[in-house]
């Protein structure tokens, strides 16, 4: 009988220790299973779904960057159909420009009036270009890793130098005004490049839909 007992001793510590480890394990599957559902549902086309927050998780770290890559892939893609609607609309005047360009360009016989058709389809091709270079350094925005080069400018002697460039190629009706500090100088720090793609997009969108006057002030 002392033989049959240490066999049920045995078989009850093995089943307690079986127990134990489903106890301890079975958190982790559940949360596996969530895992595996999740990624499944996101793969289907539902970006909004995440995984619930469980700080006793035993997968925590990989529940966490599962929910910042979903984030991230949700991010882009609205990026991306942010960045196709901004072709779309922002190429659409100056195509039409091109397109009417040419064709009167066809029909003109005088050589004074062809060299100023000439001169504007040389201007719309220039914005087509400046554009296209904004949406390429738009969409290496998107890297974490970009490279700003800040530096101290005299923001109002940026803004002159840009102003007198941007100036010849605004419409015929719009003038562009600046208006700046008695002090004349207002240094600030900033990467120059980008600072001069959200200049030129602020302004040449206030040109396209001005009516006679664009003003500027520092």
């Amino acid at each position: 009988s002392r033989g049959l007992g240490d066999v049920y001793k045995r078989q009850i510590f093995y089943v307690g220790v079986v127990l134990a480890i489903a106890a301890w394990l079975l958190p982790l599957f559940i949360r596996l299973r969530l895992l595996d559902k999740t990624a499944q549902d996101f793969g289907r086309g539902n970006l909004t779904v995440r995984l619930p927050d469980n700080k006793m998780s035993y997968i925590k770290n990989i529940e966490t960057e599962f929910n910042t890559m979903a984030e991230r892939i949700q991010q882009l893609i609205k990026d991306n159909k942010l960045l196709s609607r901004a072709v779309s609309h922002d190429l659409k005047t100056p195509l039409a420009r091109l397109r009417f360009g040419l064709e009167t360009l066809k029909e003109e016989e005088r050589k004074d009036r062809r060299e100023i058709y000439h001169e504007r389809i040389d201007n719309d091709l220039d914005k087509m270009e400046s554009l296209i270079y904004t949406l390429l350094d738009y969409a290496k925005l998107d890297d974490a890793y970009i490279a700003i080069n800040k530096k101290t400018i005299n923001f109002v002697d940026f803004i002159n130098a840009e102003e007198s460039r941007l100036n010849p190629t605004s419409s015929a009706n719009v003038a562009i005004a600046v208006s700046i500090p008695q002090a004349g100088a207002v240094m600030v720090s900033f990467d120059e490049h980008y600072l001069c793609m959200i200049f030129h997009n602020l302004v040449i969108n206030a040109i396209n839909h001005a009516n006679k006057h664009v003003k500027l002030s520092v």
